[in-house]
């Protein structure tokens, strides 16, 4: 025991605090690097590991004492899922869904006084 409280909680605590403030470093760094691959990609990979040590000590914990604890639980899913979302948002980026239905074949129409620029295989058909 530790302070009062016994050591299969305080090691997971201590764990979760540094896995936090790592969480928190990386996820600055992360922010303000350039937004392409290199150091953002790095320094993101390095948040999502964190944050998935935090998620794993923060559900511990809240096991433990599920009775009071059991929101910060459901807080950490929802946390640790988001971030989740954005990694595999980002790792698995699809092209926009008219580019797949359409391919190459794709018109662009201008509004502007009724005038229409059509581009690509179909604009002969279309001008015909």
């Amino acid at each position: 025991m530790i302070d009062g409280f016994p050591l299969s909680f305080f090691l997971p605590l201590v764990v979760h605090a540094l896995a936090g403030l790592t969480t928190g470093v990386t996820g600055v760094l992360a922010f303000h690097a350039p937004k392409r691959r290199g150091r953002h990609h790095r320094w993101g990979l390095r948040y999502l590991w964190a944050y998935t040590v935090v998620f794993l000590t923060a559900t511990i914990l809240s096991v433990q004492r599920w009775p009071t604890d059991a929101y910060l639980f459901a807080l950490a899913t929802l946390g640790y899922g988001l971030a989740l979302c954005a990694y595999v948002a980002r790792r698995f980026r699809q092209k926009p869904r008219i580019q797949r239905l359409l391919g190459k074949q794709w018109v662009v129409c201008s509004h502007q006084r009724h005038d229409r620029v059509l581009r690509g295989p179909v604009d002969g058909l279309l001008r015909g």
